[in-house]
């Protein structure tokens, strides 16, 4: 027996129809031992595992999904799931669908697999809570806060799944002492940034600090948070809905000119041009 709690079903207005950006369903639920899921989905499905054992069928076998991982179901893609005898499964869920959201994920390497294992991430798991208590509380006239903050998961999903993939090249430990430091900065990424104390949350030295972020992200910390507030910056301008002056605020930005500079750094046009790029998809 399935039970959830802040489970929302969500009728999308003719706006996000128009945009392509359609949030159906988003929920934290709880499944009974015992519990099997057996159906076809329209639209993408994601599943975060937060505590239990998942059974998640691959086709050929039941693979043991443990706390912390990240399942995506596509479009039409059968989706098959139990839990164990022994054990409750509590997991976040968000089932979504649309051109531009398509085109959102096409970037990130969330596509690229079924699994990921990101580990149990309170940072993440708050972020979907919030989606979850904004879809209840907000009205259909005001979605635009139900995106900014689908696209907020979006975005930590993005960093805990690079995470992912280049630890197995890095030193474990590093990585470990500047988890902290990352998800400060992403949970952060529109606010200045005191380099001294995001250095003290991962116990090192400024400059220790920045040269083992470099090392392991591939850029400063101040361009980490650069590349979040423009990816940020890109989902807002795609919705149609923000002026450029107030997408440059929203992400940080008190210069709409600089903001403007560093976005086609960046993306390559200007934020008017890749307005106009995104119209132009629609």
């Amino acid at each position: 027996m399935e039970r959830s709690s802040y489970e929302v079903y969500r009728l999308i207005d003719q706006e996000s129809e128009r945009l392509g950006l359609e949030i159906r369903w988003a929920g934290e639920v709880w499944c009974k031992p015992g519990f099997v899921l057996d159906r076809y989905h329209q639209r993408f499905l994601l599943l975060y595992i937060y505590d239990g054992i998942c059974l998640y069928d691959d086709g050929n076998r039941f693979l043991r999904l443990d706390p912390g991982t990240l399942i995506l179901y596509k479009p039409h893609e059968h989706q098959h799931y139990a839990t164990t005898e022994e054990s409750d499964l509590h997991y976040y869920g968000i089932a979504f669908s649309g051109k531009i959201i398509e085109e959102t994920i096409a970037r990130m390497p969330l596509l690229q697999k079924s699994i990921h294992n990101v580990g149990v991430d309170d940072y993440l798991a708050k972020a979907i809570s919030n989606l979850i208590r904004q879809m209840m509380v907000v009205a259909p006239s005001r979605s635009e806060i139900v995106w900014g903050e689908f696209f907020r998961v979006l975005g930590l999903i993005n960093g805990a799944i690079l995470k992912e993939n280049y630890v197995d090249r890095a030193d474990y430990n590093q990585v470990s002492q500047l988890k902290n430091a990352e998800q400060h900065i992403a949970v952060n990424y529109n606010v200045d940034l005191n380099i001294k104390e995001i250095a003290q949350t991962s116990g090192y030295s400024v400059s220790w600090f920045e040269k083992l972020f470099r090392k392991h992200y591939g850029m400063s910390p101040l361009s980490y948070q650069a590349k979040l507030r423009i990816e940020q910056a890109r989902n807002m301008i795609s919705t149609g809905i923000f002026r450029i002056s107030e997408i440059s605020s929203a992400v940080g930005f008190s210069d709409p000119l600089y903001f403007s500079k560093v976005f086609k750094k960046y993306v390559g046009v200007s934020p008017k041009e890749y307005r106009l790029q995104q119209r132009k998809k629609i």
